[in-house]
Parts: structure tokens; C-alpha cells; sequence
């Protein structure tokens, strides 16, 4: 009784390399095709529906519809910069309050110094 330790992916010991490579290269394009028909349909399915768009649908209201996306994203993307400039605006303003009140400390102490000056002269 041997016992023995041989590899799989030792060509030497087995074939199973060379048959693999083979398999993968004679499937790797219908595997490709595959992939692209079933996982790009679904997304496909899944964006039309969004749009409630029928999946057969074309002309008018398919172009109706992706004027109506159009027409929302524009929306939604002027709502955004009409919020990002009041938010802007709003620390702009915070921020030079900020420092009206940093100068005007700055000047108080300025004037305390300078008072403190003159009395221990």
C-alpha cells in the first residue's frame, strides 16, 4: 500500500489544468454573451420601470417620459444650488459677524492697554 501526495494544479500529476483552460476558453464568450443579455436586461428592466416605461414602449411616450426625468432632474439640481447658495450665504454672513465681533474686542483691548498704559506712567 502507497500512500502518495500529488497536486491538482501540478500538470505533471494531473490533466486538470489543461482541461480547465480549455473549458474556459471554448465558454468564455458565450459566458461574456451571458452575462451582458441577462444582467444588462435586468438593468435595463429596472431603469424603465422607474420610468414607467413599458419595456416595448418606444417613440412618443417613451420620449415623454425621459422629458419628465429630464425635467425633475433639473428641478431637483436647481433646488440643490438654490440650497447651497443660501447655505453658503448664511455662513458667509455668520462668519463676518464673527469677525466684526473679533475687532471689535480687539479694539477694546487696544483701548485697555493703552489706558493701563497711561496710568502707570
Amino acid at each position: 500500500m502507497f500512500w502518495c501526495d500529488f497536486s491538482v494544479e501540478n500538470e505533471e500529476h494531473c490533466d486538470f489544468v489543461k482541461l480547465r483552460e480549455a473549458i474556459l476558453r471554448t465558454n468564455v464568450d458565450s459566458l461574456r454573451e451571458r452575462t451582458h443579455r441577462v444582467l444588462y436586461e435586468k438593468y435595463r428592466r429596472s431603469r424603465l420601470r422607474a420610468m414607467k416605461v413599458g419595456d416595448g414602449d418606444t417613440g412618443p411616450k417613451m420620449m415623454e417620459a425621459f422629458a419628465e426625468k429630464q425635467r425633475e432632474f433639473h428641478e431637483e439640481m436647481a433646488k440643490k444650488d438654490k440650497d447651497m447658495r443660501e447655505n453658503f450665504i448664511a455662513r458667509v454672513s455668520s462668519k463676518e459677524e464673527e469677525m466684526k465681533r473679533r475687532e471689535e474686542l480687539v479694539r477694546f483691548c487696544f483701548v485697555l492697554d493703552q489706558k493701563r498704559d497711561k496710568m502707570f506712567r
